[in-house]
C-alpha cells in the first residue's frame, strides 16, 4: 500500500479556504516544508547540531524542537491573510 499526499494537501486547501491558514501560501509547498522541518534533525544531524549547538538526538532537544514546530504551525494558523 502506498502513502498518498492527496488527503493532507486537500486538508490544507480546505483549511486555507476557511481562513485557518494564510491565503498566500501554496499548500503543497507548505506540506513539503513541514515534512522537511519535522525530519531535519534526522536527515541533517550535523547541520542541526551546528545551528542549535546541542545534541539534537537528546530527548530534551527533541521535545523542545517538537514544541517549536507546533508553535510555528499555530503562528501560521493565526497569521491568516
Amino acid at each position: 500500500m502506498s502513502w498518498s499526499v492527496t488527503k493532507p494537501n486537500a486538508d490544507l486547501r480546505r483549511r486555507q479556504q476557511v481562513g485557518e491558514l494564510p491565503a498566500d501560501l501554496d499548500p503543497a509547498c507548505l506540506l513539503l516544508a513541514l515534512f522537511a522541518a519535522a525530519s531535519a534533525t534526522v536527515t541533517l544531524p550535523r547541520i542541526a547540531t551546528a545551528i542549535c549547538d546541542e545534541d539534537v538526538e537528546s530527548e530534551e532537544f527533541t521535545r523542545r524542537y517538537a514544541d517549536q514546530l507546533a508553535k510555528l504551525v499555530r503562528h501560521l494558523a493565526h497569521g491568516q491573510a
